[in-house]
């Protein structure tokens, strides 16, 4: 898989063209009750909208941002990308997946503590686009420092079936 497209968007004006992001930095929101962004303690993931979820993933930040272990890295992440990666490291699994493209976005949102949005069109091994919008939130340790990133992205697919539905489909296709 490759990343060919890069763009930021505008946190304020595109985040409600996607309800479930919406919802997403609606919870992140209520959860940081008013600091520059939430502790981990505040955060519960299944007040996420549910069909969010699946296409969630948070990471520790290593080293001030160097590397980032993947703490949870959702069922939605683990069809698209064919690999769970859970507990892995992102310097050990970027080349093989997706480049670097993503740390440039996660340093980001570390270096400036604050929410950004971003869409990525992804070529997939057989040629076939989708563009993944990633919402990605600053969780912070007690000292107020970013210690972890949670994205939450929305994965639009050349159709509206499921991420499974689609994988499986595109799979089959190849055989």
């Amino acid at each position: 898989m490759s990343a060919i497209e890069n763009i930021e968007l505008d946190l304020k004006s595109d985040l409600s063209r996607f309800a479930g992001l919406a919802g997403a930095f609606g919870s992140w929101d209520r959860w940081r009750s008013g600091a520059p962004a939430p502790r981990w303690q505040a955060v519960d993931m299944l007040e996420l909208p549910s069909r969010m979820i699946p296409s969630t993933i948070v990471v520790d930040v290593v080293d001030g941002g160097e590397d980032l272990r993947f703490r949870f890295w959702g069922s939605a992440m683990v069809d698209f990308y064919e690999s769970e990666l859970t507990g892995q490291y992102f310097s050990h699994v970027s080349d093989r997946l997706f480049g670097r493209l993503p740390h440039a976005q996660y340093q980001k949102v570390i270096n400036t503590a604050a929410p950004s949005l971003f869409s990525v069109t992804i070529r997939r091994p057989n040629d076939i686009l989708a563009k993944r919008i990633n919402l990605r939130l600053p969780i912070a340790d007690g000292h107020g420092r970013v210690d972890k990133v949670m994205t939450v992205a929305d994965i639009w697919k050349p159709d509206n079936r499921s991420i499974g539905e689609w994988i499986s489909a595109n799979k089959a296709e190849q055989d």
